[in-house]
């Protein structure tokens, strides 16, 4: 059975001090503010201006019908070009729900499946290095940008695609599938006028709200991942994200504990799983949460919860430190995984004294200890903290974690009155690349701050 559990202990008074611990009056004010924000929640989903919320029920049958049918042309690798919310959430699946080092198996062992890249940035190194290692003619590119116009996607589809011309010649179009807006902007213009293969962004579904549209499920079905019970992960903890009971509502729960110790002024957010495989997840958690609640209201005022992802018990020997002793501004979440899938016992070994507490645990056994140990230090020190846990790592419970965040920065959206749905800030710096690379503005150096070494 797939499940996930919310536990605010760690966050609430007594369990800690009074200026730290959350109050049962101020659970009761936070009430009132947030049962609004429900009711406009309820009713701009019905108005159909949430369409993100509605994705777990779309069809699917075009997505999978057309990865069914590009991969009979034998392709040996995917591609996917694309960056922030066109990459994140693709990065994210795949790291959680496929093996971790999954192009090193075999063709056999990936039951057929294709070797899978996510190229992001426009780094030329790190793009060239990808050229590298795969054969251009058995490789299925994935060109993914809401707008149609992303500098850096498009200036890999435009590399790759005179690659492919020299390469394929006039069977390059095959080798593309582009995913972008379903009647606009250059992209979608160019796969009708060559015939490339295409799927759509829902209207009204922002980029990093996309994950859970063709934008994350075709290179998950690709790769071999149930987009089904994905879906139906995301459809589960859509049910326990109506109640107007904080007690039955996990969404308003998390909203409560965010917007509660933001008030006192703990505007850092950790997120803090206990899993290699979820460090993907956390990566496209920070992109929702900063683009979404780092906003300014006006000349004189601005909102934001700056978020930071860390990992278990990596982390724990290279942040922990400061958050127990440094600046009193974080809030921890935790993610607990109950069940690792995998259980590696560690040796007696009475030939060394020193290490023989550890011998007969296992590593799941330690972790875990690891995670209680550090979840009792941070309360002790009067830290808020709260666990998430899952029953373990599947389709389910990620589909589930990746809807419960979306509407809980929503939540936090509205509680904090800003627009969680655009990137003011983000777009004007576009425009200015744009006019560097046309000749219209220069690139500006800050004068008399320069610092020149010579090393040989």
């Amino acid at each position: 059975m797939n499940r996930i559990k919310l536990d605010l202990t760690n966050a609430l008074y007594p369990f800690l001090n009074k200026e730290a611990g959350i109050e049962e009056d101020e659970f009761t004010g936070f009430k009132n503010k947030a049962f609004k924000t429900l009711k406009r929640i309820k009713e701009e989903r019905a108005q159909g201006k949430l369409a993100f919320m509605d994705l777990p029920c779309e069809s699917t049958e075009e997505i999978e019908n057309t990865a069914s049918k590009v991969l009979q042309n034998g392709f040996e690798n995917l591609v996917v070009l694309g960056i922030g919310g066109s990459s994140l959430g693709t990065r994210a699946l795949k790291e959680a729900l496929i093996h971790p080092h999954w192009n090193l198996l075999s063709g056999k062992k990936r039951s057929g499946h294709p070797r899978v890249f996510v190229v992001e940035n426009v780094d030329p190194y790190s793009f060239f290095s990808v050229l590298e290692v795969i054969d251009i003619k058995k490789t299925l590119f994935n060109v993914v940008s809401k707008s149609g116009k992303t500098a850096e996607t498009v200036s890999q589809f435009l590399i790759v695609k005179e690659l492919l011309k020299k390469a394929v010649g006039n069977s390059w179009k095959r080798h593309f599938v582009i995913t972008t807006d379903p009647s606009s902007g250059p992209l979608r213009k160019l796969a009708k006028e060559e015939n490339i293969a295409s799927l759509s962004v829902p209207p009204g579904v922002g980029g990093r709200f996309s994950v859970l549209s063709p934008v994350g499920l075709f290179p998950a079905v690709v790769m071999g991942i149930d987009i089904k019970r994905l879906l139906n992960g995301a459809k589960g903890i859509d049910a326990y994200c109506s109640s107007e009971s904080i007690e039955e509502n996990i969404a308003l729960a998390l909203s409560a504990f965010y917007f509660l110790t933001y008030r006192k002024e703990k505007n850092i957010t950790v997120l803090m799983p206990y899993s290699d495989r979820l460090i993907g997840f956390g990566l496209w958690w920070r992109q929702l949460w900063a683009e979404s609640l780092g906003k300014r209201k006006n000349q004189h005022g601005c909102e934001g919860l700056t978020p930071v992802v860390a990992v278990g018990a990596t982390d724990q020997h290279s942040q922990l430190q400061l958050y127990l002793d440094g600046p009193d501004d974080k809030t921890v979440t935790f993610i607990e995984v109950e069940d690792y899938e995998r259980e590696i016992e560690i040796p007696n070994t009475p030939e060394y004294e020193e290490f023989s507490y550890l011998g007969g645990n296992k590593l799941d056994e330690l972790i875990r200890a690891e995670l209680s140990a550090t979840r009792t230090v941070l309360t002790k020190s009067g830290k808020p903290n709260i666990t998430l846990s899952i029953s373990r790592i599947s389709p389910e419970t990620i589909g589930a974690l990746m809807f419960l965040y979306e509407v809980v920065t929503v939540i936090m959206g509205y509680l904090l009155d800003i627009n969680p749905f655009d990137q003011p800030a983000v777009e004007e710096g576009k425009k200015i690349t744009r006019k560097i690379l046309e000749g219209r503005e220069e690139s500006k150096t800050l004068k008399g701050l320069t610092i020149e070494c010579f090393l040989e």
